[in-house]
């Protein structure tokens, strides 16, 4: 993916990833959660567990992630919980690689690609299983 943004843009962009990273937001076990999933990166070894919490409207209500991985990864579940925090479960479920693309804001090298959508995926994963138990 080649970037349109500066130098100075594409740098700050870098320090929100690793601010993701070395202070993650909504790490830790969601307990009362409406679905989970477990997700391995098998290219790198990177393991996350994803909870997500809706309320009766269909609404994320909550995202909470555990597990280790490198900077990318990690900060791609956290950059991505607060996105889906709020979020209609409907609008949720459309979120693409491009949006992942949109909220790290810089270049990703084809080798981190897999890390960087690793929680999109744990989070496409994890919703799949969901309806096709309560449908």
């Amino acid at each position: 993916m080649k970037s349109q943004l500066s130098t100075e843009e594409e740098q700050i962009a870098l320090e929100e990833v690793m601010d993701n990273y070395k202070n993650p937001q909504n790490f830790g076990v969601l307990k009362d959660h409406t679905f989970f999933k477990h997700q391995k990166n098998a290219h790198c070894g990177d393991v996350f567990d994803l909870y997500v919490k809706l309320n009766d409207k269909k609404k994320i209500i909550d995202v909470k992630y555990t597990g280790e991985g490198c900077a990318i990864s990690t900060a791609s579940f956290s950059m991505l919980s607060e996105k889906l925090i709020g979020m209609k479960l409907k609008d949720a479920r459309k979120l693409s690689d491009s949006d992942m693309y949109k909220i790290f804001k810089i270049p990703i090298s084809p080798s981190r690609i897999n890390c960087a959508m690793l929680s999109l995926n744990a989070f496409h994963n994890g919703l799949e299983h969901y309806e096709f138990a309560y449908k």
